[in-house]
């Protein structure tokens, strides 16, 4: 702006002093210049830059989030689209207990427990956290317990939600952040 104040104050001036032929010309060659059209594309491209580096990262942080899920156990062939997406859109860290709650979150599905799709073996931690969000109600293999998902506790009217909240708090704020609710039977 201060170029542009000064550009105008040698104008005023030239046509203080009766050369308004000069200014004239001045002010034409100035208006139709180069740089000052380019100077006018600063913003857009500016602008253009920022999306562009922002897409650049996700692009680079794919690979790694891809395989983070692929270690968890995350079945990506039976993945649906809802569930590419929500993986493509995370942008949280990539340990395995902030995976886990996504993945629970997000009810992805999971390769069998101890093997990948593609038949490769779970890391340690991918299979025993897999076996436990498989197990049944206390771990107890061979013994089912019933489960209670958000979208099922989402469902209830307004009283068998207070009823819950009553007599099971704990469990009502985990169905609250996301989580199912397993071995508690509640009707």
């Amino acid at each position: 702006m201060a170029n542009r104040r000064k550009f105008e104050d040698i104008l005023t001036d030239l046509r203080d002093h009766g050369e308004d032929d000069l200014a004239d010309e001045l002010e034409k060659g100035y208006a139709g210049s180069t740089l000052r059209v380019q100077a006018e594309r600063v913003p857009e491209l500016e602008s253009q830059l920022t999306e562009a580096t922002t897409k650049l990262e996700k692009l680079e942080k794919a690979p790694a989030r891809e395989k983070a899920f692929r270690e968890f156990g995350v079945d990506f062939e039976n993945l649906g689209a809802l569930g590419r997406d929500a993986i493509e859109k995370y942008d949280g860290e990539l340990e395995i207990e902030k995976t886990a709650r996504f993945v629970e979150r997000w009810e992805l599905p999971l390769a069998e427990v101890g093997q990948q799709a593609g038949g490769e073996q779970l890391p340690a931690a991918a299979a025993i956290a897999a076996a436990a969000r498989s197990a049944p109600a206390g771990g107890r293999p061979g013994q089912g317990g019933p489960t209670i998902t958000p979208k099922e506790a989402a469902g209830w009217d307004a009283d068998k939600r207070m009823r819950f909240l009553g007599e099971h708090p704990a469990e009502f704020d985990r169905l609250m952040k996301g989580e199912t609710i397993v071995g508690l039977a509640f009707s």
